[in-house]
């Protein structure tokens, strides 16, 4: 199980990597299942590092999802950097 600690650690790493758009939820481990696949689908949340990094260096948006168990629920955070992309379009908070 992932501490608070590490989980707070992840999400100062990524805006230091220009992950500035977030949006938060909390759902049921069943339910984060599919959130996952549709996260990849949508906005290629599942990319290695590598792959995210390419992707920012021809200017498109890249996105993550952290994630931390919370009682029976998982709440997540889900990462975007500016760019170009699917993820741009879709309203997002931003800090």
């Amino acid at each position: 199980m992932k501490s608070k600690l590490l989980t707070m650690q992840e999400l100062q790493d990524a805006v230091g990597h220009g992950y500035t758009k977030w949006l938060y939820g909390d759902v049921t481990p069943q339910k984060m299942a599919q959130l996952r696949k549709l996260f990849h689908e949508l906005y290629s949340t599942g990319d290695s590092k590598d792959q995210r990094y390419r992707r920012k260096r021809y200017g498109f948006a890249t996105a993550q999802i952290v994630e931390y168990p919370v009682g029976d629920k998982i709440a997540f955070f889900l990462l975007a950097t500016e760019g170009k992309g699917l993820i741009q379009g879709h309203r997002t908070r931003t800090s």
